[in-house]
């Protein structure tokens, strides 16, 4: 009589059902009009028990599904890692939202819009690398997102929207590859580790608030080709002593650079036509600044709490006077600044 043992043997096909079986109840996927599938909604435990269906909360996005819908995985606290394949064209509003244990995304060349809030405040999420080919960063993008240290945008990218990288508490370094031309409202505010931004030569407009709120900021090169930089754009950048504006540069917008407390030293360029309201107002570092002769407009208190300022000079010689119309009469006022000629 033999002594014989029933062994488990592996069972590709067998293997593969299950994993099939587990898939269809992850991902509800439903038919789009042009014959492809959209990731309607993304459920990591079994209705019917409650088991965590993806090993370690890991998921692949099946090949073929070209949109994530909106909110398909908002707010799931399993979700550790996700990987998008290149079929995915779109991912949809706050679809990744709040997913606060996610750590790992891996995006595929073939992204073209991370849509607005897609991963807003998943805050364990330290690294991603946005695909060349993406098109469109949609506001609020990853804002939130705590654990992030770097970001590179690559040269596709044609739209950076509103906030679309604030508040990113870890975030030291931005990298926008050439090509870009614009930054979004406060894309990056409110960013306190952020010390490295390269700006490429294509930029020409840097948006409002763009850079604002960046306390450990210290240097930044505004390159040729800029011509505006908006309200706000390095609002308190306390940190900020050593700034080079281009020659290209014809509008500087309200309060820009207001709260630069460690600025010193500010050459205006000689393309500046207009400066607006406050925008050096509490540089309280800053010593000696001229206006050059270029200035048409120019707004109030322009240099207001500049404590240390002792010297503004004016080259705008017989173009534009205190009394224009083009300047406003408090122009230079909230300093004790002595004005020379």
């Amino acid at each position: 009589m033999s002594n014989s043992k029933n062994t488990h043997r592996f069972d590709p096909a067998e293997a593969a059902r299950r994993e099939s079986e587990a898939a269809s109840l992850i991902f509800e996927l439903r038919p789009l009009p042009d014959g492809t599938q959209m990731l309607f909604h993304g459920n990591l435990r079994d209705p019917k028990n409650g088991s965590l269906l993806a090993q370690n909360g890991e998921i692949t996005v099946p090949e073929g599904v070209t949109l994530i819908r909106e909110s398909a995985f908002l707010e799931n606290q399993d979700l550790r890692s996700a990987v998008i394949p290149g079929s995915v064209k779109e991912i949809g509003f706050e679809a990744f939202k709040a997913c606060f244990n996610l750590k790992t995304v891996i995006l595929s060349p073939g992204l073209e819009t991370i849509d607005h809030g897609a991963f807003a405040y998943c805050r364990s999420l330290s690294a991603i690398k946005i695909p060349k080919g993406a098109v469109n960063i949609c506001k609020k993008a990853f804002i939130g997102c705590h654990s992030l240290t770097r970001i590179t945008l690559p040269k596709t990218v044609e739209h950076i929207g509103d906030r679309s990288f604030a508040a990113c508490e870890s975030l030291t370094e931005a990298v926008l590859s050439e090509g870009i031309t614009d930054t979004g409202f406060f894309a990056f505010s409110h960013n306190p580790a952020l010390t490295d931004i390269h700006l490429p030569g294509s930029l020409r407009h840097i948006s409002r608030g763009s850079f604002s709120y960046c306390g450990a900021l210290r240097k930044i090169r505004i390159p040729e080709g800029v011509t505006h930089i908006d309200d706000e754009a390095f609002k308190e950048c306390t940190a900020l002593s050593d700034l080079t504006l281009p020659d290209t540069l014809e509008y500087i917008g309200a309060e820009a650079f207001a709260g630069c407390e460690t600025l010193e030293t500010l050459v205006i360029p000689s393309s500046v036509t207009r400066i607006d309201e406050g925008a050096f107002s509490g540089c309280r570092s800053l010593r000696n600044a001229v206006i050059p002769a270029s200035i048409t407009n120019i707004g109030s208190k322009i240099f207001a709490n500049c404590t240390a300022l002792a010297r503004i000079t004016v080259r705008a010689e017989g173009k534009a006077k205190d009394n224009s119309e083009m300047w406003t009469a408090d122009w230079a006022s909230g300093c004790n600044a002595k004005i020379y000629r």
